[in-house]
């Protein structure tokens, strides 16, 4: 089932604070090879307030609609924070790492950075729609576009793909080996397709998996100790665990438990 495939806990470290409306939905099967998923986000707050919105985003390029206009973003290194004030929306694509191409031939370069796409009329067409009240339909109208633009694709854009989905969703994939052994290709044919097509390392892919669940586990299970949850996810002790966690969160796996408790 195409719903199976949108994680919709993963990434978002407070997800029952939103003050905002935010979904995920599937791809169509048109875009399958270019998107893993469509995120939605429409906000109203009140004058003088703010909303921060904190995300440790999936190892991928993001490519955005709003109304200020299109923009991509790379692939961030540690969770980021955005700040929503008065009324606003945004349409999101989770790219697929064959989608890369359309915008740059060096994903790496795009690290922790959002640079602006001027696409005038793309925008016009995608803000009139979320003005008729159909910010879903607004995908087609994106879709349609990337469809256009990536063309037919290579064999090594759809190991890429494959090698990218593994990586961020298998749970039996736990090292380069067999994550090069389910690829059918070497460790440093691995690193080839994430260079051309990801911008982030294999490693950093599964790292960046495993801590997303580390934090959904937390949020889900309070009650479980943090030297369990270190071990469930195949880190040599709870010490471990605490450094990659801050290392991304900013706060140690406790921090981040206790604040779940907070208003």
């Amino acid at each position: 089932m195409a719903e199976a495939t949108v994680p919709n806990g993963r990434g978002v470290p407070f997800p029952r604070r939103l003050p905002v409306a935010f979904r995920r939905l599937p791809a169509s099967s048109e875009a399958s090879d270019l998107v893993a998923w469509w995120w939605l986000c429409e906000w109203d707050l009140p004058d003088g307030e703010r909303s921060d919105q904190r995300v440790l985003a999936f190892p991928a390029l993001n490519f955005t609609v709003d109304g200020e206009g299109a923009a991509v973003a790379g692939p961030t290194s540690t969770a980021t924070t955005r700040i929503l004030t008065g009324r606003g929306w945004v349409i999101g694509a989770l790219l697929k790492p064959a989608t890369t191409p359309v915008f740059t031939t060096d994903p790496a370069s795009l690290r922790d950075r959002l640079n602006p796409v001027v696409l005038p009329e793309l925008q016009a067409r995608v803000t009139e729609l979320v003005g008729n009240g159909c910010l879903d339909g607004a995908t087609e109208v994106v879709t349609q576009w990337l469809v256009g633009r990536a063309g037919d694709l290579e064999d090594s854009a759809r190991a890429a793909n494959l090698m990218w989905h593994l990586a961020t969703t298998d749970h039996h994939i736990t090292s380069l080996t067999s994550l090069a052994e389910a690829v059918g290709t070497s460790q440093s044919g691995l690193y080839r397709l994430a260079r051309r097509y990801v911008g982030v390392s294999p490693y950093d892919m599964l790292r960046r998996r495993r801590l997303q669940e580390i934090a959904e586990h937390i949020r889900d299970n309070p009650q479980t100790s943090l030297a369990d949850v270190a071990g469930r996810f195949g880190l040599t002790d709870q010490a471990h665990m605490n450094r990659e966690f801050k290392a991304a969160f900013g706060i140690t796996p406790g921090e981040y438990r206790t604040s779940l408790r907070g208003p």
